[in-house]
């Protein structure tokens, strides 16, 4: 089956750099195409320079074929009501008002004048072959010139059903329009008749006049008449080009052997003329050694467009001249036997470990060129490639890392043999846990093997590699030996195992109860996930574990890899360890799991859920004891923004909400009203809502969630619940919530039960933080400091939390975590190896296919017309690869269009059903002129819309196309809310506009395509960003090696304003929950010593300390003042939101507390004084 991608590719390429030979038959390099070519094409195009000796008549003579101008807008006149999409052609893409004031179109990004290349050659090498290609065009006048590229696609029937048609003077279409029979093409006999009638040609005068007449007849006439005098006029309206001034290309090529020797004495200056063509064309090849070493030199090879334009500026593409003095399809070729990668760059000398590292593990990473203007490829299967050459399309498929597969680990990995359901003794299990350890230990050595090896630059990192890997491969051991060692850990290891067989079971949509299946399904972990329950194992255990109490892990591991899956067995096992061992007193809440975006957090929440539920089912058949007294559950802590508050009482209440659902006139109403989370049971799928009923309810304090399917066997309830003031009342066993959220401790009281506090649970034992690089900024330096009051309220009898963070892209993670989690060091899993493609869990997998990477940036085109035309491309693109495979199209259905700020998506989105759709328009009809395309929805995915919008567009996401409904969405917006989180298999074609402002970024978000099958990045690349240009120009080194150009997260809590801003906030938490001061009077000056004590063992700057010791004592002293003036002060009347404030002096002392942790932007206050006697009163500093 051919690769759907490829159409798309095609398609692309011919539309934005041509030649395209879309209009008439296809001539190859020698295209014909109507229009000016400075209008169709969109890149690959180099201008000419702009002369100072301006030329006012060229700027006016921007048409000059006004007959035929003026005789398309009568024809269009007649046919409008008609055909009024199918007689438009894209208009000249002139610069908007808009485009205007954001992009400057003087710049020479825009408009390139050159292309070129560098590269490395060995000082072997005596000489280097040089080819440069492109194409000009020359204009063609159909009244002058009869061209034989005139014919036009069109079967023999359409061309009878039309060729005798009559003007009433005796002239036949036949006698002007030939049909070649053999290409199957009509085509024009003679040139076009130069009698005039009203300023127009006669020929086209007649074409007008048939249309017209065909268009009364329409009018009046019904049944097959009408159809026939339908096709009649899409057929005349076919034929148009065959009447207009066309562009002929004309195919330019170059060859050149450049001797090194001649080079070595100065630089080479290549003049090259087309006087027979355009007699003021000219292009410059200038050809210069960049740099020479006694091993190779470097050399530089710039084309540029030496003609001089003197029309006016380049952005009115509608000049014959202008048009004639570009070059298209520009290409440039280096041949050499003797070509070799550029040398590595210098690692600098104050480098960190982990830059060490990840320079040794790329060392054999090469690039051969860099371009200029341009892009580069070379032949990269080749171990030395012998030809590189320019692009202005680029396009790679990276190295995909994948998890390894083993076949001596196959009953290791097997879930079934691992769990209750199988005979497998403990023997047996333990057996293959060894084996799985055993293979580790041998791959291990053959790293050791690397060592002797290797260089001397990478011997410090190679060392620190294999060590930690040591050091992981000893923890596994602990953790099989524990399991050995302890009959009882080893059952809720298998009783672990046994809720991830179903599980995993209940996603493929197996039957569960039927044994066999689950032993067929053959269902298994990748090794990563096993080990990485091995090796907390003793941390979860042992709870003065030295590894938990100063270290977090961190696993790392690349996007849609089974990180979930991973934290989710450790998950399983901490809370059946939790139960096992502290009985009652573990029934609280045990693990949380914080994630930063609310996308993630609701898609994550479905999958837990079915995870939690999974649990109880294996506890019911094999461990009943365990939920005896209350079931696992789980809660959802996002806020009243995307679930209810409160139990009832208010508008947005989950009462209130319960009563619209039932009320709701039908089944597909209500489920769009639904503000809860979910709309189908986790368990066995089916809706929780119906005409007239819901599953929810609300019971005392306790809010329930019921599936309303007496076949599913949680009938009499879920273990779910999404209501904060339930949650508080009844505290799930997993509690999952945003960073942000946790700011609102300092506002309810209630939140002490999420930790024990108050109802003789133990506080939460496990921490997980998803997607742990997007804590960073200002973000991550607010939630560190808060982090230390979160650890103080998990913290009981001297036991600390382990905590476990996950992500697919960091850099400079020790120092993130340092700064996030009290100076804990970091340990890396899986530990990397020598070499990037092979950890031993994961390697690069050959001939992957999934995600292609294509790169397009504008030459001589606006960045909002280049997204306007890509966004209709790849709509229309869609068409042509259903026409030859309807099975696949679906995949490739939906299209995402990711921007970087709503600002810029909003400018887009906003085009829709204007500009965008036009192109659409103009591209489906250009093929099929009595079809009628239009798009059926759009969607965003962005934080300005409601999370029940949201919830309600992921499901439509997942809806397969369907061409005759609106349910399927065609074009997805998005932000960067979809880079983490978004799980969709039929998503496999996004756009990106422009570059995220960070790498990772990048990387998570084009991950969200190409989950299951192939699929296409499409890169849009802004000329004027040299960020854009930079990624643009080394478009294949760059992909090949993404990973290793992440940028450092930066992440600073101790900082003067970070704290002034967050103190209050933490000391109302502090106060409230660790202190359990609910009576503000009750306080007393030692109730802040532990928490000094506590920050004083985690700040090494004796000032910052004291900065805070400061801060607290203005803000305790204000306590104490407004205590005397209110005895019965209480935290509502103390605490302050930032919008409540107009005083100035608020920065001192006044207890100003956030709601949420992302409230971190920098506000600023303006007061008006009237009395200058109180305006130095009312100055004050954050910093005093």
């Amino acid at each position: 089956m051919a690769d759907p991608r490829k159409t798309f590719k095609e398609i692309i390429y011919k539309q934005l750099i041509g030649p395209s030979n879309d209009t008439f038959i296809d001539l190859g390099e020698n295209e014909l195409v109507t229009g000016y070519p400075l209008n169709k094409y969109f890149s690959g195009i180099i201008f000419p320079r702009v002369s100072d000796k301006y030329n006012k008549n060229e700027e006016n003579n921007i048409q000059t074929d006004e007959e035929i101008v003026n005789e398309i807008e009568i024809e269009e006149s007649y046919t409008e009501e008609i055909a009024s999409e199918e007689d438009q052609s894209i208009s000249d893409e002139q610069p908007s008002k808009e485009d205007l004031e954001n992009e400057d179109f003087t710049r020479e990004e825009i408009y390139p004048n050159s292309f070129g290349i560098s590269f490395c050659l060995d000082r072997k090498a005596e000489q280097f072959n040089l080819k440069l290609k492109f194409g000009l065009y020359r204009k063609i006048d159909p009244q002058i010139e009869l061209n034989s590229g005139y014919k036009i696609k069109l079967n023999e029937d359409d061309y009878n059903l039309v060729k005798n048609l009559n003007t009433g003077n005796e002239q036949y279409l036949s006698n002007l329009i030939g049909y070649d029979k053999e290409k199957e093409a009509a085509y024009l006999r003679r040139t076009i008749s130069t009698n005039k009638i009203e300023e127009r040609s006669e020929d086209i005068y007649n074409l007008s006049t048939f249309k017209k007449n065909i268009y009364k007849n329409l009018k009046t006439a019904k049944g097959d008449e009408k159809s026939r005098l339908n096709k009649e006029n899409l057929i005349l309206q076919k034929l148009t080009p065959l009447y207009l001034t066309a562009w002929e290309r004309v195919p330019c090529e170059y060859k050149y052997d450049i001797n090194i020797n001649k080079l070595l004495s100065d630089e080479i200056k290549l003049n090259l003329y087309e006087s027979e063509l355009v007699p003021s064309f000219k292009i410059v090849l200038y050809i210069k050694l960049i740099k020479q070493t006694k091993d190779y030199y470097v050399i530089k090879v710039l084309a540029e467009n030496g003609s001089d334009y003197s029309g006016g500026i380049l952005s009115i593409y509608n000049k014959p001249v202008l048009n004639q003095l570009c070059m298209f399809q520009s290409k440039m070729q280096i041949e050499s036997p003797f070509l070799r990668p550029f040398p590595e760059p210098h690692l600098y000398s104050n480098a960190s470990i982990e830059d060490k590292i990840i320079d040794c593990q790329y060392r054999d990473a090469k690039f051969y060129a860099l371009a200029h203007n341009c892009s580069c490829k070379w032949n990269s299967d080749e171990e030395h490639p012998l030809r590189i050459e320019t692009e202005f399309l680029p396009e790679v498929i990276p190295p995909v890392t994948d998890n390894c597969h083993f076949d001596n680990l196959a009953n290791t990995l097997n879930i079934y043999l691992n769990s209750y359901f199988s005979e497998s003794t403990d023997e047996e299990i333990i057996h293959n846990l060894e084996i799985l350890a055993e293979s580790y230990g041998r791959w291990i050595k053959s790293q050791e093997n690397l060592l002797s090896n290797i260089g001397d630059r990478y011997k410090e990192a190679a060392n620190q590699i294999v060590k930690d890997q040591k050091d992981i491969l000893q923890r596994i051991y602990e953790g099989i030996n524990i399991l050995k060692l302890n009959s009882d850990y080893m059952k809720l290891y298998k009783l672990a195992n046994s809720a991830m067989l179903v599980n995993m079971a209940k996603t493929k949509n197996l039957n569960v109860k039927n044994q066999e299946v689950l032993k067929s399904a053959q269902i298994s972990y990748h090794p990563f996930q096993v080990a990485f329950l091995l090796i907390n194992i003793e941390c979860i255990v042992n709870e003065k574990s030295e590894i938990r109490n100063n270290s977090i892990d961190l696993l790392w591991f690349p996007t849609g890899g089974g990180k979930t899956e991973a934290y989710f067995l450790l998950t399983i096992f901490f809370l059946l360890f939790r139960r096992y061992k502290y009985g009652d007193k573990g029934l609280g809440t045990s693990v949380i799991m914080r994630y930063t975006l609310r996308l993630l957090t609701a898609q994550q929440f479905e999958r837990a859920s079915k995870m939690i539920l999974s649990l109880n089912y294996v506890c019911s058949k094999f461990m009943p004891d365990l939920i005896k007294t209350k079931p696992y559950s789980i809660g959802l802590w996002i806020g009243q923004s995307s679930t209810p508050n409160k139990l009832e009482g208010e508008e947005y209440s989950a009462a209130f909400q319960i009563q619209q659902l039932v009320d709701a006139k039908d089944k597909e109403t209500a489920r769009k009203l639904n503000r809860f989370p979910i709309n189908d049971c986790p368990w066995c799928g089916k809706s929780l809502i119906d005409t007239g009923k819901a599953g929810f309810m609300i019971l005392g304090k306790t809010f329930k969630v019921k599936c309303i399917s007496s076949e599913c066997e949680f009938n009499e309830g879920l273990p779910l619940d999404f209501i904060d003031e339930s949650i508080y009342n009844n505290p799930p066993s997993l509690l999952f919530s945003t960073v942000d959220k946790f700011a609102r401790l300092a506002w309810i009281d209630e939140a002490s039960s999420l930790f024990g506090r108050g109802n003789g649970y133990l506080p939460p034992g496990l921490i997980i933080q998803d997607e742990l690089h997007l804590i960073s900024g200002p973000l991550g330096s607010i939630t560190a400091l808060y982090e230390d009051v979160i650890e103080m309220l998990c913290c009981r009898d001297g036991n600390i939390p382990r905590i476990i963070a996950s992500t697919a892209t960091i850099k400079n993670a020790a120092s993130q975590v340092r700064g996030l989690f009290g100076n804990r060091e970091v340990i890396t899993f899986p530990p990397p190896g020598i070499n990037y493609d092979d950890n031993f869990f994961a390697k690069i997998e050959e001939g992957n296919l999934n995600r292609e990477y294509i790169g397009i940036c504008p030459t001589g085109k606006t960045f909002t017309t280049i997204q306007i035309k890509l966004l209709a491309l790849l709509l229309y693109c869609r068409l042509k690869v259903n026409e030859s495979d309807d099975k696949d199209i679906d995949n490739y259905w939906t299209i995402v269009s990711y921007h970087n700020s709503l600002r810029e998506l909003g400018r887009i989105y906003g085009k829709v059903n204007d500009e965008i759709k036009f192109a659409y328009s103009h591209l489906v009809l250009k093929d099929n002129p009595d079809k009628y395309p239009y798009i059926r929805s759009a969607k965003e995915l962005t934080s300005r819309v409601t999370v029940n919008e949201i919830k309600n567009t992921l499901k439509a996401l997942e809806t397969k196309k369907d061409l005759m409904s609106d349910k399927s969405i065609d074009l997805a917006f998005a932000t960067n809310m979809i880079s983490a989180g978004l799980d969709i298999p039929r998503l496999n074609i996004i756009l990106m506009n422009g570059q995220p402002k960070s790498i990772s970024e990048y990387i998570q978000v084009t991950s969200r395509i190409a989950r299951k099958q192939p699929g296409l990045v499409c890169d849009i690349f802004n000329p004027i960003k040299a960020r854009d240009k930079s990624h643009y120009e080394n478009f294949i080194s760059f992909h090949n090696n993404y990973y290793r150009f992440v940028e450092p997260i930066s992440v600073t809590p101790y900082t003067k304003v970070a704290i002034a801003k967050m103190l209050p906030t933490i000391l109302a938490t502090y106060l409230r929950h660790f202190k359990n001061k609910r009576n503000l009077k009750d306080v007393i000056d030692d109730d802040f010593n532990d928490y000094k004590l506590f920050i004083k063992d985690r700040i090494p700057d004796n000032e910052i300390y004291n900065f805070i010791v400061k801060r607290m004592d203005k803000h305790i002293k204000f306590l104490y003042e407004q205590l005397e003036e209110d005895s019965n002060l209480t935290y509502k009347k103390l605490l302050k939101n930032p919008d409540e404030i107009s005083d100035l002096q608020y920065l001192e002392d006044q207890w100003v507390a956030v709601n949420s942790l992302r409230d971190v932007n920098p506000s600023a206050v303006i007061k008006v004084v009237t009395n200058r006697k109180n305006l130095n009163k009312n100055r004050g500093s954050v910093y005093d």
